[in-house]
């Protein structure tokens, strides 16, 4: 009678079944994806047309670089074909976040779409934070002056149409994109019609002393928040939510939230799902946060359906008053985030009105 294995040996061997049953026992991680995993529960793909979809209007980006400073910026402009005129986005990093190539892919679909994109630098190693806004503000307004340079050679000129202005930040950048807009005026910048503030930071080290109850009361606000972001929550959101005083048809609380139907390929819902790489937008540029970021970034269904769906229905109803049953009012539109592989819904965004 063969005698029973040692019970070390009899747990090595259940071990290393398991291990052959889950690939290497969680060596081989779910690769970050640059699109749905095909399969049967493949995340959606991105929308052939309308708010966050391919319908391109430009088939190419020009960037002009001037960030070396910290009120310089990097100017991404619409071409192939060149507009005469084209709506101005300002688009504000989160902390540290000085490479545009971390938010590369949105930044492209809003190019594309028909926009000039500013990405302000505001920041190199050690600024001081009392100055990321007046350094934003500097950036922006060079950025503007560049266009008004290149439009001194017409073939180079794509004239901003600074009546339709809007401005993105997340995290630290979107508590600055809320500064900015409440302090306009006092800045010498165009009124902002239309404000997407995505898991803005909360902290007193940035946000308004006085509150926001000074933001101009016809700015259409979007304000982003995802539900398992455990850096910076709801706080700002909800602070914002609560001290605005804007026409409530305009004025949106979105939660992004998590879906695991796929193990592999989850939908999540942390601080980092507006991070979008593209290497095409590479400035060189690398700081400690932007290598703790780049494992995290991806672009799939939350950035088609929630964060580029949302901004671009944004501006399409600030600057023409159409989509904007897909960027507010809690609709189905609104909610939707596209359908897994198999036909089952992605959980839906979760609106919250004033």
């Amino acid at each position: 009678m063969r005698s029973p294995a040692p019970s070390s040996v009899r747990r090595s061997i259940l071990v290393g079944a398991l291990c052959l049953a889950v690939s290497a026992c969680g060596v081989r991680r779910p690769p970050v994806q640059d699109g749905p995993i095909i399969g049967r529960r493949g995340q959606p793909d991105q929308p052939d047309a309308g708010p966050g979809g391919k319908d391109y209007k430009h088939g190419s980006v020009l960037v002009v670089s001037k960030d070396a400073k910290p009120d310089g910026f990097a100017l991404f402009i619409p071409d192939n074909p060149k507009p005469e005129t084209a709506d101005v986005v300002v688009f504000l990093h989160g902390l540290a976040q000085v490479n545009p190539k971390m938010y590369g892919g949105w930044i492209e679909h809003l190019v594309r779409k028909g926009n000039i994109v500013i990405y302000p630098r505001y920041e190199v190693p050690f600024t001081p934070k009392k100055e990321f806004e007046a350094n934003a503000v500097e950036g922006t307004k060079k950025a503007l002056a560049e266009l008004e340079t290149r439009c001194q050679d017409q073939s180079a000129c794509v004239k901003p149409n600074l009546e339709n202005l809007a401005v993105l930040g997340h995290s630290y950048g979107g508590a600055l994109s809320a500064n900015i807009t409440v302090r306009a005026q006092e800045h010498g910048l165009p009124k902002v019609k239309a404000l997407m503030v995505n898991q803005g930071w909360y902290g007193s080290d940035i946000a308004l002393d006085q509150g926001y109850g000074a933001m101009p009361s016809d700015t259409t606000l979007l304000i982003v928040v995802g539900s398992t972001d455990v850096i910076v929550g709801r706080h700002f959101g909800r602070r914002l939510m609560k001290q605005t005083h804007l026409d409530p048809r305009f004025k949106n609380l979105v939660t992004h939230r998590l879906d695991k139907h796929n193990f592999f390929a989850p939908i999540k819902s942390g601080h980092d799902e507006p991070l979008s790489l593209n290497e095409k937008f590479d400035n060189g540029e690398k700081t400690a946060l932007i290598a703790i970021a780049f494992p995290l970034t991806r672009t799939n269904a939350v950035d088609y359906f929630c964060y580029w769906k949302l901004s671009d229905a944004l501006l399409s109803c600030a600057f023409r008053n159409t989509d904007c049953q897909v960027a507010f009012g809690d609709t189905r539109e609104q909610r939707f985030m596209g359908a897994w592989g198999d036909g089952r819904p992605v959980r839906e965004l979760r609106v919250k009105r004033p």
